[in-house]
């Protein structure tokens, strides 16, 4: 159904967390305020008797026109935002700090520590069994078990204090930087605070030079026919 004399609206949403979490079909309850003049006769009735009588609902917005405030019920659809893809200076872009690799999620996403051999955000260099393709689209939780159940060493697991990173000692911030997700684990804000928290070493043997957070790197000084 279109509106006609829609002037102003109100989304009383009051599902916590930023709306573009929570992907999927939902209701809405809007306050829509409308011009008066804008309203069938059919309506003007209904719109206008909010338990004072006849016109008690009825007012006078800035421009001196007559407009009556009514409350609707909207079903919407909200698609997944892909945090990775977003240019910097974004305001819903990701917040993982170099060499952690972002990596998409339904409604959120996660930061993971490269490996050192090559293929970086979970990826294995050496083809083995602990090889694990950087996901392509979202990742699910198929892809985090694999993730979880790599063999790892510390140069590729966030730093092991408190102090120093978020979800100490882990592959990515899958474990403990939730959104609020129903677990109770934390809220959006909360979520992405802790996921820029988070912090990998940069391995100085893995590349001659690896890019780390703050924009800096990490090198190593051994010479091109030398193995580091």
């Amino acid at each position: 159904e279109a509106l006609e004399g829609v002037v102003d609206v109100e989304v009383k949403w009051e599902g916590g967390e930023p709306m573009h979490r929570r992907v999927g079909e939902h209701r809405v309850m809007m306050d829509v305020t409308r011009l008066l003049s804008a309203i069938g006769a059919a309506d003007r009735y209904t719109a206008t008797t909010t338990g004072g009588g006849e016109g008690s609902g009825v007012s006078t917005d800035e421009l001196g026109r007559e407009v009556v405030t009514q409350c609707f019920v909207f079903p919407f659809q909200i698609l997944d935002t892909d945090e990775c893809a977003l240019p910097a200076g974004h305001g819903m872009r990701h917040r993982c700090a170099a060499p952690a690799r972002c990596v998409n999620t339904v409604g959120s996403y996660e930061c993971v520590c490269p490996r050192s051999g090559g293929a970086g955000g979970g990826g294995g260099g050496d083809g083995g069994p602990n090889a694990l393709a950087f996901p392509s689209g979202n990742a699910d939780e198929q892809y985090f078990a694999a993730l979880a159940a790599q063999t790892r060493s510390a140069w590729e697991l966030s730093y092991g204090a408190a102090s120093e990173s978020s979800c100490p000692g882990s592959p990515s911030t899958r474990s403990c930087c939730r959104d609020g997700d129903g677990t109770g684990r934390s809220t959006a804000a909360s979520g992405d605070d802790c996921r820029a928290a988070f912090r990998c070493p940069a391995d100085p043997c893995s590349s001659s030079s690896s890019a780390v957070a703050g924009g800096g790197s990490a090198t190593n000084d051994c010479a091109s026919s030398a193995r580091c």
